[in-house]
């Protein structure tokens, strides 16, 4: 798969289960045991298919800025320009992944500060836009949170979850001419100068640069 697994920060074995899960082909029939691959046009129509798709999974804006959502949102993709066939667009792509797949381990970190627990949970999810409309243009991954996280209790209070307005500046950035290194470093300092960092409690994410074709 071509989607940055290494970045979910899961354990070794959760790894290992998510790479041999996209050895397989991902496809629009979502059996609960293969991950997913839905492709959007910018039409109406498509646009809602897709935004049915994002309520479906508690992906939506609305259910992501509730407190008790199960996702955390880790790492904002920046894709830069590319060609793919007759299509030329700037792109950028959101990577959530489930709050009880995350293994504090990974960060060094003897105490956990999410406030669920840690199931190995597998689920994950990336979102594709388009820079200059915001439309949906992909949504894949694997949306299907184990047994043990979705009967999970918050162990404390969840932090506030990310504003959209964090993407809303990279957006501003982009369109303004910005390159992706610009975003890069201004998303630095302000995670830097502002929030601390971690999917725990951060309104700020890593930051990538890829350069796909998603057609």
């Amino acid at each position: 798969s071509d989607i940055p697994l290494k970045k979910l920060m899961v354990s070794s074995a959760q790894l290992q289960q998510l790479e041999e899960m996209y050895r397989e082909y991902a496809t629009a029939n979502d059996d609960g045991r293969t991950p997913v691959n839905y492709l959007y046009a910018l039409s109406d129509d498509d646009q809602l298919a897709a935004s049915a798709i994002m309520a479906q999974q508690g992906l939506d804006i609305d259910t992501r800025e509730q407190m008790d959502n199960r996702w955390s949102a880790m790492v904002l993709l920046l894709y830069q320009l590319r060609k793919c066939t007759s299509i030329s667009m700037s792109i950028f792509a959101l990577l959530y992944f489930s709050r009880c797949g995350y293994d504090h381990t990974r960060r060094q970190k003897k105490e956990r500060h999410t406030p669920v627990p840690f199931t190995s949970c597998l689920a994950h999810a990336e979102i594709t836009y388009a820079v200059d409309s915001e439309k949906i243009l992909r949504i894949r991954g694997f949306f299907h949170h184990n047994d043990a996280c979705k009967k999970a209790e918050f162990t404390r209070i969840p932090p506030s979850p990310v504003h959209p307005s964090v993407f809303v500046v990279a957006l501003s950035q982009l369109r303004d001419g910005a390159t992706f290194a610009d975003v890069k470093k201004k998303n630095r300092v302000a995670t830097v100068g502002s929030v601390p960092r971690g999917p725990s409690h951060s309104d700020y994410f890593d930051v990538d640069s890829k350069t796909p074709c998603i057609i």
